[in-house]
């Protein structure tokens, strides 16, 4: 009977731990709400998420938990001629965005809302594709323009600045009619600047020198076509958003890569948000351009 038992216990422990992985399965993903259009640019802030539309313009402050949304600010827009981009907050709860335009009478650059929501004024350009959007620890803004393949900084005041025309952050393998090199942008808890390319397909890390001046790039991954938002969660991981792959990827802070969201809730991601243990989630859905558009969660991340 001893003899029996044995090998069944090891039977029922195998079963027992195979069942264990099977729970861990795909991540889940859930919808938060849907929104009236492409959503680009997302941004956290005081425990709201804040989604751009880009075509119209609009800033929509949601509530995570139960979907709900509200207007917080409009920026400059028209019909097939400007695009609003990426989006941040300051520590001091203003909201920037990055307002692409192809119409000489709408300005192209980073516009500014007051804290609380507002008009937007003008903050810092003109630059032909103000995209990707993060501040340092001085409280510079630094901002990629994707289709000239330039990073600019601006001081505290709007004053603006080529910050690095380096040619890595160009575009060398064009997906369409645009050239889309330099995109996301996000620093880490050393103050490296850490860059996405997003036609090349690449991950890159800026050592910033004394005094704010540029340092190397080295390239950290590669292999990630349509890389677009990036974000670090509180761990020191990197979020990012493949657009034309239909995924968000986390890579840790030695390198590795794996994946966070894939399937049908997850359409061309422009713009991924780590808060907690969820990562929030940016649907542009480029392949249709028609509803629904919406902002997705990972409800339970395991990085």
């Amino acid at each position: 009977m001893n003899k029996l038992r044995t090998p069944l216990l090891t039977v029922l422990a195998l079963i027992s731990a195979l069942a264990g992985c099977a729970v861990l399965g795909p991540p889940r993903v859930d919808i938060v709400t849907e929104v009236p259009g492409p959503p680009e640019g997302l941004a956290y802030y005081n425990g709201h998420l804040y989604a751009g539309m880009a075509v119209s313009g609009q800033v929509l402050k949601i509530a995570p938990d139960t979907g709900s949304k509200e207007p917080y600010a409009t920026f400059p827009s028209k019909p097939k001629a400007t695009f609003l981009a990426g989006l941040v907050f300051s520590p001091a709860g203003e909201l920037y965005a990055g307002v692409i335009s192809f119409d000489p009478a709408i300005w192209s650059g980073v516009y500014k809302v007051p804290a609380g929501g507002g008009t937007p004024v003008r903050f810092a350009g003109p630059m032909a594709f103000p995209n990707g959007l993060a501040f340092d620890a001085r409280g510079n803004l630094y901002v990629s323009s994707s289709s000239d393949g330039r990073i600019y900084r601006a001081d505290p005041g709007g004053k603006l600045e080529v910050f690095s025309d380096a040619e890595a952050l160009k575009s060398h393998h064009p997906h369409g009619p645009f050239k889309i090199g330099v995109n996301g942008l996000a620093f880490d808890k050393s103050g490296n600047l850490y860059i996405s390319n997003t036609d090349d397909g690449t991950i890159m890390r800026m050592a910033l020198a004394p005094q704010g001046r540029t340092g190397a790039i080295t390239e950290l991954a590669k292999g990630l076509e349509g890389a677009d938002g990036i974000e670090f969660d509180d761990r020191g991981n990197l979020y990012i958003a493949l657009n034309r792959q239909d995924r968000v990827v986390v890579m840790t802070p030695d390198g590795r890569v794996s994946e966070v969201a894939s399937g049908p809730q997850i359409k061309y991601p422009s713009t991924v948000i780590p808060v907690g243990d969820k990562a929030y989630i940016a649907n542009f859905n480029n392949a249709t351009r028609t509803p629904p558009f919406t902002i997705a969660v990972v409800p339970g991340r395991r990085n």
